[in-house]
């Protein structure tokens, strides 16, 4: 054919329906594929790629067109009253179907449903959904006709408490926080029905106020201790900070780091109990304080020495950083931190004291080596790095595509 025959990474979805014998020989090989369309006619073709794994191979109706959405996809009635062509709908996200939606609007040319994610339907479709799904890689849930429909985060404060109608009956398609203990008689009267498919966040002076009105129980309520003050966002506390906390019980979501200001003196004060669900990170003088205010047997804990260097998002190290550092430093890594070729080993080796490392480390050989040597928690990646003109080598070959989210050929 004089042309080059194609070579592909991962391909999440390969549509074969309208392939041909052609179509397949401009196919020198591909990776790992998620999902394979294919038809009676185009079956046998499929033995003619070479494929690394696949994970699904799905025999499609005859003459269908494929409707794809990616991220969140909310459909209505409309959709299905407006298609005027056999359709098998592909979502690889979230699925939402409205409330309005009955079976009565589904129609012939609604040939089939794809779902590659999590599914949300109204109870009443439930027969026609199940019937109609052809694969569902993730959770498919039915949701009660209540009078209320709530579409992402609700966060249920004292001040939505006082607008809302007696007997209200919500649905939650999202998260359910309450930040703060509520009025235990009002939220009794006010609310009727509740049904959430995401996290449920309550505090302990209302959670039996809740289970009440829930219809049924929730996939996930996570219940905060009497007395305790919620806090959602990452904390970073010096002695300023602590000294203008909202209660001396906190319950923190995310991550907490201690500063090294921080004195025992102001933390005994200061601090009464301490539940961290993410990471917590102090200084190693603190921890016979701390040990006394968090339950160390449940809690990730990193109780550092020297100065602390913290990389969550993006982030290099290199031979200007570390000139400037000077002092030794516990290094812990949530996100991606790139040594980059001019860190020498001889500042690397007298400043990183220990490393931890949640996220990704990238570095030569060497640098990886000596960073080994003072691993502490070790959850995630050390990648050492290719010389720079083999990078992307295999790429950059004419013919060749990297990961492929849908191919049809």
């Amino acid at each position: 054919m004089g042309t080059t025959a194609m070579k592909f990474g991962n391909v999440n979805i390969l549509d074969l329906q309208n392939a041909t014998e052609e179509s397949i020989d401009g196919v020198e090989s591909m990776g790992n594929v998620n999902l394979i369309f294919h038809n009676r006619a185009t079956a046998g073709l499929i033995k003619h790629i070479k494929i690394g794994n696949i994970n699904r191979m799905l025999e499609m109706p005859e003459k269908v067109k494929i409707l794809q959405r990616q991220g969140q996809v909310v459909i209505n009635k409309d959709f299905f009253t407006t298609l005027n062509e056999p359709t098998v709908l592909v979502v690889m996200g979230q699925l939402i179907i409205e409330s309005g939606v009955t079976p009565e609007v589904v129609g012939e040319s609604f040939k089939g449903l794809i779902v590659m994610g999590q599914a949300l339907y109204p109870e009443a479709m439930a027969g026609v959904i199940e019937s109609h799904t052809l694969v569902l890689l993730g959770q498919g849930n039915a949701y009660p006709a209540l009078k209320t429909f709530v579409q992402g985060k609700l966060v249920m404060s004292q001040a939505y408490l006082n607008g809302l109608a007696d007997q209200s009956e919500i649905i939650v398609v999202g998260d359910l926080t309450l930040p703060k203990v509520v009025d235990d008689q009002q939220l009794r009267r006010k609310l009727a029905k509740l049904f959430v498919v995401g996290d449920l966040i309550c505090h302990e002076e209302n959670v039996a106020a809740i289970q009440a009105a829930l219809v049924k129980e929730a996939k996930a309520l996570e219940i905060v201790p009497a007395g305790f003050e919620l806090v959602e966002q990452p904390l970073s506390l010096d002695n300023d900070m602590l000294d203008a906390l909202p209660s001396k019980n906190l319950y923190c979501k995310q991550r907490v780091i201690f500063g090294g200001d921080v004195t025992v003196e102001n933390l005994e004060s200061r601090l009464g109990r301490l539940v961290c669900c993410g990471l917590l990170i102090a200084p190693a003088g603190l921890k016979p304080v701390l040990a006394k205010r968090v339950n160390l047997f449940e809690t990730q804990a990193i109780f550092y020495m020297g100065k602390l260097l913290l990389a969550e998002n993006e982030d290099t190290l290199g031979a200007a950083r570390l000139e400037a550092m000077k002092e030794p430093f516990t290094l812990v890594v949530s996100g991606e931190l790139s040594i980059q070729p001019d860190a020498p080993l001889d500042d690397l080796d007298r400043l990183v004291l220990k490393a931890h490392n949640f996220g990704q480390i990238r570095g030569s050989a060497a640098q990886i080596a000596l960073l080994q040597n003072r691993l502490g928690i070790q959850k995630g990646e050390l990648l050492i790095d290719k010389p720079h003109e083999d990078e992307n080598e295999e790429e950059n070959k004419p013919g060749v595509i990297g990961n492929v989210n849908y191919l049809a050929l």
